[in-house]
């Protein structure tokens, strides 16, 4: 699997302790999964806030069995004001500790108004919050959950990492049975279906959600995913799309140098090459397109060409590790 490693064009990425990465095939330095945010695509309450408006940004529909002042509620919904909404309802909860409806509002606002956080600490106990507010409602109520109810616990418990992920897929799967179908959805139940090591699951709910919401860096996802999974002739098409059609510089030399490693796998040389030329024309100081180079004329017996060209990635990147290692071998 390929990521890249070159410093000054990777982009920043949460540092939440849930950020899931992985070497570089090589055992370069590691990077961030492709599609470890989708939105960005870091954890998942980064698109809380398109969650938000997948349900029409409308207030929740949760019975008012207590008398509570929904007038209130709905402009502070409406207005996106979180913060208040969550300080409404912990009064409402000092009143009433059982109110239903404030618990469920709490745990809402919590989890949304978590995206608009920028301390990492804080967004962590408003996640942690929202799920234990909408389990106790869960449990008091003794109701089916709403759809939206479901989708947000399944986010949260996403964020929470790989331990949670069989309650992740739960609840977008219960999310999914009760009528939400967007690409939000079956991104994070591939990607809890890959924490759980099913891969199979994992692809198909991310070629659904491909298919709901066409993006360059969904597509480059299911490729990476399908290679994984020695499904490397069903990637091609995602790769040559993602290439042909993308506008994202950094997603196409991601494509290049996945399909660049195919053809070198299967020993198509001239082709692997071709993909790894492409990107240094495209960007002269590309480390990992000398990088792979030097791998493609080690496999070519040139062992002379192949060092000449992990040179030149050092050069460029003196802490490419994968370079390193080659030159140190």
């Amino acid at each position: 699997m390929i990521y890249s490693t070159d410093k000054r064009s990777t982009s920043k990425t949460s540092r939440s302790r849930n950020s899931e990465t992985s070497p570089t095939s090589h055992g370069g330095a590691k990077r961030p999964r492709i599609l470890v945010w989708l939105a960005g695509l870091g954890g998942a309450v980064l698109i809380a806030a398109g969650a938000f408006f997948v349900f029409g940004g409308e207030v929740p529909t949760v019975g008012n069995r207590t008398g509570i002042d929904r007038g209130e509620i709905e402009t502070l919904w409406d207005r996106r004001e979180f913060f208040e909404l969550i300080r409404l309802t912990d009064d409402l909860l000092a009143a009433d500790p059982l109110d239903v409806d404030a618990l469920i509002f709490r745990g809402l606002a919590g989890y949304y108004g978590a995206a608009s956080d920028i301390d990492l600490e804080n967004r962590d106990e408003l996640i942690r919050d929202s799920i234990r507010y909408l389990r106790r409602a869960r449990t008091l109520s003794g109701e089916r959950l709403s759809a939206e109810i479901h989708f947000v616990l399944g986010l949260a418990y996403y964020e929470q990492g790989r331990h949670f992920a069989d309650l992740a897929v739960d609840h977008l799967n219960q999310a999914v049975e009760l009528g939400v179908d967007n690409a939000s959805v079956y991104e994070f139940l591939g990607l809890s279906y890959e924490r759980l090591y099913d891969r199979d699951r994992a692809i198909n709910n991310l070629l659904l959600a491909a298919d709901r919401a066409p993006r360059d860096i969904s597509f480059l996802a299911v490729a990476e995913r399908l290679v994984e999974n020695n499904q490397a002739s069903e990637a091609l098409p995602h790769l040559h799309r993602v290439i042909s059609e993308s506008d994202e510089p950094r997603l196409v030399h991601q494509a290049r140098f996945i399909l660049g490693q195919i053809e070198l796998s299967e020993a198509r040389y001239e082709q692997a090459e071709e993909q790894f030329q492409a990107v240094l024309q495209d960007d002269p100081n590309s480390a990992d397109a000398h990088f792979y180079l030097g791998e493609l004329f080690d496999a070519m017996g040139d062992g002379v060409r192949a060092r000449a060209q992990w040179r030149n990635a050092l050069q460029i990147d003196s802490g490419h590790a994968a370079a390193l290692r080659r030159l140190d071998s």
